[in-house]
């Protein structure tokens, strides 16, 4: 049985003062390893326009984080070790650290 691709209600994306940042209201489970593909290009589109995303109302565990991050480009990993976010990595099996 495939996965099931979520098509989110059209992504909003609201300029924040300073016109560095966007806000995106989500209002539904954002699930990023089901997000549609115009969805994966609008967030995509969000983050080549501006420097920083808020999304508001998404629930995010350490490894969809980093699944999301992916959807906007290969994360790199923080050169400071004490300040990188622990994640679950489903290939190895356990924590790792990304930031």
């Amino acid at each position: 049985m495939g996965r099931k691709v979520i098509a989110l209600m059209p992504l909003r994306t609201v300029t924040l003062p300073g016109n560095v940042a966007a806000r995106i209201d989500v209002e539904e489970d954002m699930r990023p390893d089901r997000l549609a593909s115009r969805d994966r290009k609008s967030l995509r589109d969000a983050f080549a326009n501006h420097s920083v995303l808020l999304i508001r109302g998404a629930t995010l565990d350490p490894a969809a984080l980093l699944a999301l991050t992916r959807i906007l480009g290969e994360p790199e990993i923080h050169p400071v070790e004490s300040i990188r976010l622990p994640v679950a990595s489903p290939r190895a099996g356990g924590i790792r650290t990304f930031g």
